[in-house]
């Protein structure tokens, strides 16, 4: 039996919410790993309809 990958601690950089399971942009940034979070993508209209970035968002 294989032993479990554990996932990485990450913490969204724009609301702060920790572990989450939906996310884009992971980075290192000194010690700790950040990303955005789909709600705080979607909600800065970074997002289409489909949950994708639209064309010409980079994050």
């Amino acid at each position: 039996m294989n032993a479990a990958i554990p996932l990485p601690d990450l913490s969204c950089r724009t609301c702060g919410r920790t572990n989450l399971w939906v996310y884009l942009a992971p980075v290192l940034v000194g010690a700790t790993e950040t990303c955005i979070c789909m709600d705080c993508a979607e909600a800065r209209g970074r997002l289409n309809s489909c949950g994708s970035l639209k064309p010409g968002i980079a994050l």
